[in-house]
């Protein structure tokens, strides 16, 4: 098998054309606030307590990000996740100040899409894209009424993709949801999902409630992501069956556009898309060198700024105060990366293919 050495991001058509792209990204945890509680997403991730980030303490990231992107000369794109942004009580107030002050080439939104329709169709006059993750945990009836909203929002000019989430006991129900995506001109991706761990090492499984059974977890960034990947490699529990893992590595399940181009050993590149890689296992980057922090940051729920969600080359300040942007790749260090955003950022596997990702 031929090698993975580079990959370069295809997120934006300049991406493609040249090694240094001028993008600089943000990836914005903007709260751990959420109205769901799905089994396979932890008590890191969500939650119904924590505070709103004050709209004081975003006009202060809006200006450093401003005055970054202006010196380096580079173009900027946003991503805002959660938790659940729609959440915030001031939510489109923020998306307002982005477009105005910052005027992002692409403003994407993660949510689960069970805010009012009404709402998004206000947010789309400030966004560009538009991801609904696709829970299939929830009720018949909400996720009807959730589809419904997806097809309005399509009808607009916002970019809308769903992203369905496979969980295992599903597979007939996800065959014809494809269908219907299909046949309803509507972007998708599918994606597997990576299970929860108790403090146990006890595999949560789906429709369990996975902020109570991970809550108890060593509340430390690093600790939880190595403790979660010992306890994938090291688990016995299968979470999807045979025939579910043949059909997420099938071209049934093939997501139809790409966002990177991963460079081989022998010269060769093929174009392909993050999930992809991380549906077939390609995602082991260990002692690469990758650009986060120097083409992506990730603010966290609590307003520190990291290079990136994996927490690879630590924290590099706070939205509270100030953010140190770097300017050099920082070696991974992590066995595999499943953040599609940390996947597409460029890296290189050692200096001799460095050249592949930049010219400098």
């Amino acid at each position: 098998m031929v090698k993975q050495v580079a990959i370069s991001s295809l997120e934006s058509p300049d991406h493609a054309m040249y090694k240094d792209h001028k993008w600089f990204a943000c990836t914005w945890f903007i709260g751990k606030r959420c109205n769901y509680d799905c089994s396979y997403c932890s008590a890191l991730e969500h939650d119904n307590i924590s505070s709103h980030v004050t709209f004081d303490v975003i006009q202060s990231m809006v200006s450093q990000i401003k005055e970054h992107i202006k010196n380096r000369g580079k173009k900027f794109k946003m991503s805002i996740t959660g938790g659940e942004p729609f959440v915030h009580p001031k939510f489109l107030d923020v998306l307002k100040l982005l477009r105005e002050e910052l005027n992002p080439s692409q403003l994407s939104i993660v949510t689960n899409g069970s805010v009012p329709v009404a709402k998004y169709l206000k947010a789309s006059k400030y966004i560009t894209h538009l991801t609904f993750s696709y829970h299939l945990e929830r009720n018949d009836k909400e996720l009807k009424r959730i589809y419904e909203t997806v097809k309005e929002i399509n009808k607009t000019d916002v970019n809308v993709t769903i992203t369905l989430m496979f969980l295992p006991g599903k597979l007939n129900e996800i065959k014809e949801l494809v269908k219907r995506f299909i046949d309803d001109n509507i972007k998708y991706s599918i994606r597997d999902i990576e299970p929860n761990f108790t403090e146990t090492g006890r595999m949560v499984q789906p429709y369990e409630p996975g902020y109570e059974l991970t809550k108890h977890i060593k509340d430390d960034e690093w600790f939880r992501f190595k403790n979660r990947q010992n306890n994938v490699k090291k688990s016995n529990e299968k979470y999807y069956s045979q025939e579910e893992r043949d059909y997420l590595e099938s071209t049934a399940s093939k997501t139809t556009w790409s966002n990177v181009r991963v460079q081989y050993q022998d010269g060769s590149s093929v174009d392909t898309h993050t999930d992809e890689l991380i549906k077939r296992g390609n995602i082991d980057f260990k002692n690469w060198l990758c650009y986060v922090g120097v083409d992506h940051m990730y603010v966290d729920w609590d307003g520190r700024v990291w290079t990136a969600l994996c927490r690879q080359g630590g924290v590099i300040g706070n939205i509270h105060s100030k953010i140190n942007f770097p300017k050099e790749p920082v070696k991974c260090f992590f066995d595999y990366c499943r953040c599609n955003t940390n996947v597409w950022t460029r890296k290189y596997k050692e200096d001799k293919y460095r050249n592949l990702v930049t010219s400098e």
